[in-house]
């Protein structure tokens, strides 16, 4: 039979990010303050947050890890440092606990690197359907404020999902879509039901087709993040209660 597993008061410690926590050299009279209190029923632990874990290299957060280890000899507790990033290039941050979060849904923490090349697999795909086809002439302009024209005929598609789902504004005129196998160019505003699509290259695609918007190999969300100029964790985090959630395996 199993353990019943321990259960843990954790102390959060500013060891550089200045966020939130008490400072290290504060950390021993508030274990002393505790203990005395009488009120403790768990296990202590400490637990601090790396600033800079994805800039690999970076001074600072050896200066994080140093204040941990020092009050994990000094005070004999467990500590849980290591966030995503840590996780994969500190193995010396790990110690007792470890934390991922981005990288538990399969997602890189780094800005230069995708999740395949740490093998880790996507777990969130974010799809929707073609709703509209037409075809536009020559100089005819697309979306709010007529920020793309066709510069020969095309054909557009347009599909259902747009910022008030959590599809970034940022993405007008920058972000790609998969149909049917193939990349297509979003193009116009983002508008807040639809976006439009540049179908001109893609012939074979029909109102009804499925629109990878980003999540399997074909289109990371790493890479959609850099069309946006924001990171993955807000682009998976601030998709609407209008989405619909279909868990598979899980």
């Amino acid at each position: 039979t199993l353990s019943q597993p321990l259960k843990f008061n954790w102390i959060m410690v500013d060891s550089g990010m200045h966020r939130l926590g008490i400072r290290p050299e504060q950390v021993e009279a508030i274990i002393s303050g505790l203990h005395a209190s009488g009120n403790m029923n768990h296990e202590l632990g400490l637990m601090s947050h790396f600033a800079n874990s994805d800039l690999v290299g970076d001074i600072r957060n050896q200066h994080q890890l140093e204040h941990m280890l020092s009050l994990k000899e000094k005070t004999g507790l467990p500590v849980c440092l290591s966030n995503s990033a840590a996780v994969l290039a500190y193995p010396e941050s790990h110690l007792d606990w470890v934390r991922p979060g981005l990288m538990l849904y399969g997602i890189s923490p780094f800005a230069e690197t995708t999740s395949a090349e740490h093998g880790l697999l996507p777990v969130m795909q974010l799809t929707t359907r073609l709703i509209s086809t037409y075809d536009l002439n020559t100089g005819e302009q697309v979306g709010y404020g007529g920020d793309w024209t066709a510069k020969q005929p095309s054909r557009i598609g347009v599909a259902s999902i747009g910022y008030g789902d959590g599809y970034s504004r940022h993405l007008s005129n920058q972000s790609e879509v998969v149909i049917q196998g193939q990349r297509c160019p979003v193009i116009g505003r983002i508008s807040m039901d639809t976006i439009c699509i540049n179908l001109t290259d893609c012939i074979q695609a029909n109102v009804g087709d499925e629109v990878l918007l980003w999540g399997r190999s074909e289109l990371m969300v790493e890479e959609i993040a850099n069309y946006a100029g924001t990171i993955p964790y807000e682009l998976v985090t601030v998709l609407s209660k209008r989405v619909n959630r279909d868990v598979k395996d899980g």
